[in-house]
């Protein structure tokens, strides 16, 4: 048994030697077709791209159906599949195929014969086979190599605490500095330094509400026109007169809201109706487009000052308020630090009057 199958391994051996040694083109013909098949190399490597080529050449007469790029082709694996047009020259029409194929296990293959399926002028099917071309693949390890060896177990790599720290440290300046770039963007848009340094104290509440209505009366938006301007001016400083001597939260608050917030304070009635009717008729001119003339407009300012007037904070002699001290208990009646919102209107009214005044 075994001397049998050694005998057959030589003959196949022997075969494809000589088909070798005779040529790597095969020719098969029958009546006006004949079929020719060729690789551009026999001896390659694991995987390494053969080229196949069928070359049929006919009469024209004769209509040739080519092979698919699905057929078998043994132990090959096909990679490309190249259909040319035909080329007709002196009445013989030449069509090729071509094959990029690749076998991916070592030892001798044959390339098995290819059916060639055409028709003839009586519309009979005949079918003209090309001849099987041997291939020896050989392994691209070299003489006495070993083979593939086993998966290296996971190497561990030790943890870089390093590039943690570092990226620790980058997130957080990014952080601290984004909230540095903020805060300075704000102060400064208040016209502001980033530190707080120490300054002297705000003045009296009702000292910064006169010398505010002054610069107003004193400025040029009622000869201009400029009524809105005018009474947007008038009533922020009384909102801030208030929210700075009654020590409640009214620049943002509606005239009904802020007349409420000063009966809670126990305000006289007569300046809380007062500061309604100023701030009301405040409301008309900006919302409601309500035009007053100079003597309503002049009327107005002077009822801010007589608000301002009754309404503000005397400071007694020292012997006086010492009395009023032990009276009492001891407690002072003092003005508060303007917050910063407060600091800004003020602000503004004052630009709104340089501008306007200008």
């Amino acid at each position: 048994m075994d001397r049998r199958l050694l005998r057959n391994k030589a003959r196949l051996i022997f075969v494809i030697i000589l088909i070798q040694l005779l040529s790597v083109s095969v020719y098969a013909r029958q009546n006006n077709i004949s079929v020719e098949s060729k690789v551009d190399k026999t001896n390659v490597t694991v995987g390494e791209l053969v080229k196949y080529e069928i070359n049929i050449r006919f009469a024209p007469e004769i209509t040739v159906a080519a092979p698919p790029p699905g057929i078998n082709l043994g132990g090959f694996e096909i990679r490309d599949y190249n259909d040319k047009d035909p080329i007709e020259n002196d009445g013989i029409v030449l069509k090729t195929v071509e094959f990029t194929i690749a076998a991916y296990d070592t030892g001798s293959f044959v390339i098995p014969p290819t059916g060639i399926l055409y028709f003839t002028d009586d519309t009979v099917a005949n079918t003209l086979f090309t001849d099987g071309i041997g291939i020896r693949v050989e392994s691209i390890l070299e003489t006495g190599t070993e083979d593939i060896l086993d998966i290296k177990s996971n190497l561990e790599i030790p943890y870089n605490w390093r590039n943690r720290i570092i990226i620790v440290t980058v997130v957080l300046v990014v952080i601290i500095g984004s909230v540095i770039g903020y805060l300075y963007y704000r102060k400064k848009k208040r016209g502001e330094s980033l530190f707080e340094w120490k300054k002297e104290p705000d003045r009296p509440a009702h000292e910064s509400a006169f010398s505010a209505l002054d610069d107003l009366r004193a400025s040029d938006l009622l000869r201009e026109g400029k009524i809105k301007e005018f009474y947007i001016v008038l009533s922020d400083i009384i909102r801030l007169y208030l929210q700075r001597r009654y020590f409640i939260p009214v620049l943002e608050k509606t005239t009904s809201e802020t007349v409420e917030l000063l009966s809670k304070q126990n305000v006289e009635s007569s300046v809380a109706s007062q500061v309604k009717g100023l701030l009301s008729e405040s409301d008309l001119v900006k919302f409601a487009k309500f035009a007053p003339d100079d003597n309503a407009s002049e009327n107005n300012i002077e009822l801010a000052y007589e608000i301002v007037e009754t309404t503000k904070i005397i400071e007694l002699p020292d012997s006086e308020e010492d009395n009023r001290n032990e009276g009492d208990g001891g407690e002072n009646v003092k003005d508060l630090e303007v917050v910063d919102d407060e600091a800004e209107i003020e602000i503004k009214a004052k630009e709104l009057l340089e501008k306007n005044s200008k």
